[in-house]
Formats: structure tokens, C-alpha cells, sequence
């Protein structure tokens, strides 16, 4: 039996890019030959013009979804998945900076050891003000998050189905990348050039691209906790240590000083209160992290 391949495509502003991206996709199904739906996800009156847009992707004989408002591209993605009924999942941009025949390799690696491929971006693809952001915020992320984290991955992936049954059981809808990574299902990665924007501008602006990375900096912050506990101990070993040393020199060398003793007492309470506030932090953050990810996920590749 031929497996299915559902696209799900957030929509917004592009009006511009759609027709050549419809005809596009319709190339890639073409070829593929495989047996598909392409879902559209319409975000809100704000995202262009409806009348267009159902115009264009009815004509190419996809189906298209509306939202009564604009709840942004990750609530988008939710819904698409709510609907898709593919054994394979695939998310795709609507600004044909992700090109649809990549989709083609993500198929090729996605075998039988695998549940998710994740397309990770190579190139020039970003404006000035974009990439400073994005490389100040990856400098954050490498300090918060395990090493094993692929901060050039987005939302352009391949899915299994088991795992958009997954994700849809979690109540979070932002940073997609980051959940389907947290959630540890056997991945390979596909590195693809990215290219520019050639229609429009991009939705994000400085203000979202900002409140973006905050979120992915607040994603999970139970790593970081860890290593400002670990600091703290360190930190809180070497003020007691240094106030053994003025203790033992006041006591055997006869050595004065109120100044080292205030140091000492302000370090120890500062380190106390550093581990304290990390344990408190790292508690907080844990229950918020187990909270939004399953107790287990059973092995459903065939």
C-alpha cells in the first residue's frame, strides 16, 4: 500500500509568491508521484486576500483552511496537523525560501530507522539586521541549551504520523523545532540552501523576530538551571575555602582584617542564595518542561 504525503503550508502576506509556489509544489507531486494532500492554512484576515488565495490553491485542487484570526505561523502549523491525515507530514513556508523539491530529499532519509528529517538551512539567506539577531540569540541558546541541539533548524521537516499524534497531545504550539527535538524521536538531519526572499517582506519584523527568540530562550530552561546549580556550588566551595584560610591565619599567624571577613560572609551569602534561587528555577522549569511533554512514546516505526 502507497504511503500518503500530507504539506502543510501556514499562509501569510503571500500573496505575491503564491501562484509560483502552487505551481511549484504541483511540479514536485508530479514527479514524486506520490499520493498527497496539500493543506493551506489561511492566518486570519490579515495574511492577504481570500478570494485570491482560494482562487489559486482550489485551482491546483488543494485544500485550504481559515482561521478567524491571525494566531501566527506556529498555531497555523498546529492546525494543519490537526487536519493532515498523511503517513508523512511535511511543513513548508509559504516565501519560497524552503523549496518544495527539498521535500524530495527529506522522503529519501526518511527510512525505516527514522522518524523525523529535519531540513537544516545553509546560505546567505538572511538581511543584516536578521542574521545579527539570530546569531546574537544563537550565542544565548548554545549557553542554554545540550550541545546536541541544531539551532539551524526550523520548521521545515518530515513527520512521521505517530508523531503529530504526539505533538498534537501537547498543550504548546510555539517553536515546533525545539519541541520535536526535545521529544527525542530517532532523526536525521538534511542540509539544503536556503535562499533568499524573493517576494515581499518578511512578517517578522525586529519586534517578533525579538519576542521569537525570547520564546526559544524560554523554551526549556531546566539545562540551564543545571549548570548555574553546578556554579553555584563551585562558587559557594571557594568562599568557604577562602574563609577557612583567613580563619586559620587569624588563628595561628595572627592576621587582621575586617575587610577580608566582610568579603567572605557577603560571597557565602551571595552563594547561598545563587544555589537557591537556581534549585528554585530549576524546580519551576522542570515541572513546566515534564508538564508539556509525554511520560513515554512507544516505538511505531514500520
Amino acid at each position: 500500500m502507497k504511503k500518503k504525503l500530507s504539506i502543510v503550508i501556514p499562509y501569510f502576506n503571500g500573496d505575491e509568491s503564491l501562484v509560483e509556489l502552487c505551481n511549484e509544489i504541483e511540479k514536485f507531486i508530479d514527479r514524486e508521484k506520490i499520493w498527497n494532500e496539500v493543506l493551506f492554512i489561511f492566518d486570519g484576515p490579515e495574511a492577504g486576500s481570500w478570494e485570491f488565495f482560494k482562487e489559486i490553491t482550489q485551482k491546483h485542487g488543494f485544500k485550504n483552511i481559515r482561521l478567524i484570526r491571525n494566531f501566527g505561523q506556529h498555531a497555523a502549523i498546529r492546525a494543519g496537523l490537526t487536519i493532515a491525515s498523511g503517513d508523512y507530514v511535511a511543513i513548508l513556508d509559504c516565501d519560497l525560501q524552503d523549496p518544495p523539491e527539498v521535500i524530495h530529499e527529506l522522503l529519501k532519509k526518511m527510512t525505516s530507522k527514522f522518524d523525523v528529517v529535519y531540513g537544516v538551512r545553509d546560505g546567505n539567506y538572511d538581511g543584516f539586521i536578521r542574521k545579527s539577531l539570530r546569531k546574537s540569540f544563537n550565542i544565548m541558546l548554545k549557553a542554554i541549551y545540550p550541545k546536541n541541539f541544531n539551532l539551524n533548524i526550523g520548521s521545515f521537516m518530515l513527520l512521521r504520523k505517530n508523531v503529530v499524534e504526539q505533538i498534537l497531545k501537547i498543550e504548546r504550539i510555539n517553536q515546533l523545532g525545539l519541541l520535536v527535538h526535545s521529544m527525542g524521536f530517532p532523526s536525521q538531519t538534511h542540509l539544503y540552501n536556503r535562499k533568499k526572499r524573493k517576494y515581499g517582506k518578511s512578517s517578522y519584523n525586529a519586534k517578533k523576530l525579538l519576542n521569537h527568540g525570547i520564546q526559544a530562550l524560554n523554551f526549556d530552561l531546566s539545562h540551564f538551571f543545571r549548570i548555574s546549580i553546578g556554579f553555584s556550588i563551585i562558587f559557594a566551595l571557594g568562599s568557604g575555602l577562602l574563609g577557612l584560610s583567613i580563619l586559620i591565619r587569624a588563628i595561628f599567624a595572627n592576621f587582621r582584617s575586617g575587610w577580608a571577613s566582610l568579603i567572605v560572609v557577603s560571597s557565602l551569602g551571595f552563594s547561598f542564595m545563587l544555589i537557591l534561587l537556581s534549585l528554585i528555577g530549576y524546580s519551576i522549569s522542570q515541572d513546566l518542561s515534564d508538564k508539556s511533554r509525554p511520560f513515554y512514546i512507544l516505538d511505531e516505526r514500520k
